[in-house]
């Protein structure tokens, strides 16, 4: 119990099930597009230059299609 000088503050904090509901939507976002990513890479594994332009076409489709990802234009 404070005494007579003693100053007693709280903080109540709301709202932790949303937040955490939303990373773990962020985590599973990350985790699809990393596996995207990869299947990707691996359709274009061992293909000469033009292989590599398309797979890098289709990692910016990929990326871009990500909610989460800032593309460098908009930066």
């Amino acid at each position: 119990m404070p005494g007579k000088n003693d100053i007693v503050a709280g903080i109540r904090l709301e709202g932790e099930k949303e937040f955490k509901a939303g990373v773990s939507d962020v985590n599973k976002s990350i985790k699809t597009m990393n596996s995207e990513l990869r299947l990707v890479t691996e359709q274009y594994r061992g293909q000469a230059n033009m292989g590599q332009v398309q797979e890098l076409q289709e990692r910016q489709i990929v990326m871009d299609s990500s909610p989460w990802w800032v593309p460098s234009s908009s930066r």
